[in-house]
This record gives C-alpha cells, sequence and structure tokens, in this order.
C-alpha cells in the first residue's frame, strides 16, 4: 500500500467529479434506475452489469433533501435509491503514532475518502421498513450522497475504536467518531 502522504496527494488530483454545485437544471422527470438495498443498480427490472456505467452514474448522482438525481448541465433525471446510494467496501487503517490515525475508506464504485470532519462516519437511522429504530454506520459523502459501511468494513473498523465514556469512537484525521 502507498504511504499515507502518497495517497492523500493521490486523492487530492483524483477530482474528477463533475461540478455538480454548478448545475441547476429544470426536472426531466423520473428515470426507472432503483438503487437497491444491496447496491445492486437496477434499470427497468435489471441489473446494471458494466461496473462503468454505474461508476459514471454515481459520479453525477446529486441529492437533494430525500430524493435523488442524475444530472448533466441541462438535465435532472429522479432516480429512486432503498437505503443509501453507495456502500463502503474496504477501510485501512494507518497509525502515525499516539492520535495520529487516520482511515481511509473505499466505495463500491473505487472511490476514496478519508475519514475526517469533510467526510464524517455517523451512526444514522435505517429507513422506514428496513429495521425501525436499528441504527446503521454511513459515511457522508459529496453532494448530500451517504455510503452504508458494509459488515466486513465495519466489523475492520471495530477493531480499531477504543472505548470512551460514551461507548465506543474511532479516530480519524483528528477527529473521533462515536459508534
Amino acid at each position: 500500500m502507498d504511504s499515507l502522504a502518497g495517497l492523500e496527494k493521490q486523492l487530492a488530483e483524483q477530482s474528477s467529479k463533475p461540478p455538480l454545485h454548478l448545475w441547476n437544471p429544470p426536472l426531466s422527470g423520473d428515470i426507472d434506475i432503483v438503487i437497491k438495498r444491496n447496491g445492486d443498480w437496477i434499470h427497468e427490472q435489471g441489473k446494471i452489469e458494466r461496473q462503468g456505467l454505474v461508476n459514471l452514474f454515481a459520479s453525477i448522482l446529486r441529492r437533494e433533501g430525500n430524493e435523488y438525481f442524475l444530472l448533466t448541465p441541462v438535465e435532472k433525471w429522479r432516480i429512486q435509491v432503498e437505503n443509501t446510494a453507495l456502500h463502503i467496501k474496504q477501510c485501512d487503517v494507518f497509525d502515525e503514532g499516539t492520535e495520529q490515525q487516520s482511515v481511509l475508506v473505499q466505495t463500491n464504485t473505487d472511490e476514496k475518502y478519508f475519514l475526517s470532519e469533510e467526510f464524517p462516519l455517523l451512526m444514522q437511522a435505517k429507513p422506514a421498513g428496513q429495521g425501525e429504530g436499528e441504527l446503521q454506520p454511513i459515511v457522508q459523502l459529496d453532494y448530500g450522497i451517504s455510503a452504508v459501511l458494509d459488515s466486513p468494513a465495519y466489523y475492520h473498523l471495530a477493531e480499531f475504536c477504543k472505548q470512551t465514556k460514551d461507548g465506543y469512537a474511532l479516530l480519524s484525521k483528528g477527529k473521533w467518531f462515536s459508534l
């Protein structure tokens, strides 16, 4: 694995996402795309098998309130999301000494983020009908999009938690995140 400094530089340079914050076209309508709870992207009842297409769609996805949209400079299509738009599949923990731990997470679209104040790890209620009152670990990403930690990633991070007076917490980039 690359050094932490090398990874930070690579992530800073990877900023290849379209400037969705500059795009505000009127609603074009609804499109028959559903992101299932398990992370599958479904179009007209068939799973989108091409990972490159899923990655492309994810790169132009924005959340507004409780609705999700695929955006271009001139089009805005509403889609359905059953839980979260993305999943965290992998986590790496870099220990740089006392109180200097950094956690790198990777989504199912191969995007990488360091858990930080900008990209926090939160415990959020599951959507209605998916375990009322239960919490799930999510990472808040760009444009209102969030990614749920899949079980293997969550349990891997749990190994690095410290017990605090309020429960268990994980340190990354100088910030503590409660689990």
